[in-house]
């Protein structure tokens, strides 16, 4: 048996599908289909594991806002990052026996401050 509504050109519904509109509820429409609650329950843990792995594996290859920056094994390395507002940040970076105090915006960016790490007599 199908439902058909000519009214609004919806196409006829097979029989199982009438059951869940004919005002039943959604735990009764889940029995009397062949969808498994535990098949929905195991989607969901796999869907949570899933994220949970994918925000492990950014923080481990420090991932963030779409840019690809692998962990520093160089003389190069960011210190700190402070935002300003949407457009505008602060990057302290450490170079050698420098640290560079970087601002960035729209304009582009700028120098700020340079400190020697190195300790004179």
């Amino acid at each position: 048996m199908a439902i058909f509504d000519s009214s609004r050109g919806i196409p006829p519904l097979p029989a199982s599908d009438a059951v869940v509109h004919s005002g039943m509820s959604v735990s009764n429409a889940l029995i009397a289909s062949d969808i498994s609650p535990l098949r929905i329950i195991a989607a969901l843990v796999f869907c949570l594991l899933l994220g949970v792995a994918i925000i492990f594996l950014m923080r481990r290859w420090n991932i963030r806002g779409g840019a690809f920056a692998p962990r520093s094994t160089g003389q190069l390395r960011l210190l700190q990052t402070l935002r300003l507002d949407a457009r505008a940040t602060l990057h302290l970076i450490e170079y050698g026996n420098t640290q560079v105090l970087l601002g960035c915006g729209p304009e582009g960016i700028t120098s700020l401050h340079t400190r020697s790490l190195t300790q004179e007599p």
